[in-house]
């Protein structure tokens, strides 16, 4: 177990740092370009390569769209780009955007209700309150803060040694993992139900 906790951390450490170089890169090109900052974060790895060597870009209206929603697909090495109508018609397909009740796995026991908050970058939060309910990706250092905060921890991945688990039980706050799906079916502002001696997450009401 502690091998592999040490791996999570390792591979987490990796992540970080490729992110923060690559945040380097975009902060560099949006203050040449003039394009906001959060929107050159939808640059892929190719592109800033691109901008690098041939100063061009994808238009803003292309990043805009991307901002709205995007999926990656890969084929061995290649890999390409869906966004605006076609990654809307994509998400329908595969996600049930009606449910009003889906399951996930328990990372901490316990019963909460309140208003759901959907947090991707904890640096871009406009508004937390004490009591909302955090629902995200995956959990990371830096979602701390707002961990605190929150009566409850919503994941679309993650185990029992993801950095959600590990908080979750450290303050005792119900926690569900591994939905795939909550970041997609829960709306921001929505008034949910957490709980997670069930493992079930509901829909009270929809904002």
């Amino acid at each position: 177990m502690f091998t592999e906790v040490r791996i999570k951390t390792e591979e987490l450490d990796i992540f970080n740092r490729v992110d923060s170089i690559l945040k380097k890169y975009t902060n560099l090109i949006a203050k040449k370009v003039g394009y906001p900052l959060d929107l050159t974060e939808f640059l892929t790895v190719d592109e800033i390569l691109t901008f690098i060597e041939k100063n061009m870009l994808p238009s803003k209206k292309e990043l805009i769209e991307r901002s709205h929603g995007m999926a990656i697909f890969y084929k061995g090495d290649r890999f390409s780009l869906i966004f605006g109508k076609e990654y809307v018609q994509f998400q329908r397909i595969l996600v049930d955007t009606d449910k009003t009740e889906f399951k996930g796995t328990v990372g901490y026991h316990g019963i909460a209700k309140g208003k759901a908050r959907i947090v991707f970058d904890p640096k871009k939060i406009k508004e937390f309150n004490k009591g909302d309910i955090l629902i995200t990706g995956m959990t990371r250092p830096e979602f701390l803060p707002l961990m605190e905060k929150a009566s409850a921890f919503v994941t679309d991945a993650g185990g029992m040694l993801s950095h959600a688990a590990i908080v979750a039980r450290e303050l005792k706050k119900p926690c569900v993992l591994a939905t795939e799906n909550a970041t997609k079916i829960i709306k921001d502002g929505d008034e949910i139900e957490v709980d997670a001696n069930m493992g079930i997450v509901r829909i009270l009401k929809k904002n």
